[in-house]
């Protein structure tokens, strides 16, 4: 499928290149940072901003909503478990309905 034929010519989109990052080095804390603005909606011109970049999540920082998740870390061995053995009972069950299918099969062929 094409997006749009000029000339007869199928339109191809070009990816821009990446624009230039400035990269830098953020410590644990309080680090100061300075951003300039390259445009911003009428509304908002002349009005204070403040930046608030937050710690990925991981067991040194969680959030209070999220604490939850520790659990999944601690107890999936656990979970784990409980899946084996659920998964070697429908084995068993499957391989003893097999047997007695086979059996009665034999049975009802001799008989």
């Amino acid at each position: 499928m094409m997006g749009e034929i000029v000339d007869g010519q199928a339109a191809m989109w070009v990816q821009p290149p990446p624009e230039p990052r400035t990269e830098f080095m953020l410590y644990p804390g309080l680090n100061r940072v300075r951003l300039k603005v390259t445009s911003v909606d009428p509304a908002l011109v002349g009005e204070a901003v403040q930046v608030r970049i937050e710690a990925p999540l991981s067991l040194k920082n969680a959030k209070p909503n999220t604490v939850w998740l520790f659990w999944g870390l601690v107890l999936w061995p656990v979970f784990a478990f409980i899946q084996i053995v659920w998964a070697l009972v429908l084995i068993g069950a499957t391989w003893i309905k097999s047997r007695r299918l086979a059996a009665l099969r034999t049975e009802r062929a001799s008989g």
